[in-house]
């Protein structure tokens, strides 16, 4: 009797697996052709924060654009493999609120967004070559990601 309940205790234990253990967020991040790009925008989402602490004015234009960034990160991090990123919506626009006047301090919005619009343009030249080189599945996403970097840095100029 205890020779069957041992087979069946082997039987057993050769159906079941061991846990698979998931690499953690870091490792794949470093690891994944994906990671840089992860990066840039996780960049950038904190550069608009920046610019948006610095020249509130541009809340209105830039919240919608970072709303965007968060997104992408979310999507890549999906394509990873890795859990969505912790990164809170930022301001938005609302309907009933009026655009804030322009500020006394125009230099400050220009130069914030030219310093977005060129950030801008580089991420996506990034996003661009990762479409390029990723495998299909992955392709879609970040062409969609290039694109809508490309749109961004119209609404900057």
């Amino acid at each position: 009797m205890a020779a069957i309940a041992g087979a069946a205790a082997i039987t057993v234990a050769g159906c079941t697996k061991a846990p698979v253990l998931a690499k953690p967020s870091a490792t794949t991040i470093a690891t994944d052709p994906l990671g840089p790009l992860y990066d840039e925008t996780t960049r950038l989402i904190s550069t608009y924060d920046q610019s948006m602490a610095t020249v509130p004015d541009l809340i209105n234009l830039l919240g919608p654009l970072r709303e965007d960034h968060r997104q992408h990160a979310n999507a890549l991090a999906s394509l990873m493999g890795i859990a969505t990123p912790a990164i809170t919506a930022g301001p938005m626009p609302s309907v009933s609120t009026p655009a804030a006047p322009p500020s006394a301090s125009l230099t400050g919005s220009v130069v914030a967004r030219a310093a977005l619009a060129d950030a801008e343009k580089s991420a996506q030249a990034s996003a661009t070559l990762a479409a390029m080189s990723a495998p299909a599945a992955r392709v879609a996403v970040l062409a969609s990601i290039a694109a809508c970097r490309a749109t961004h840095v119209a609404v900057l100029r």
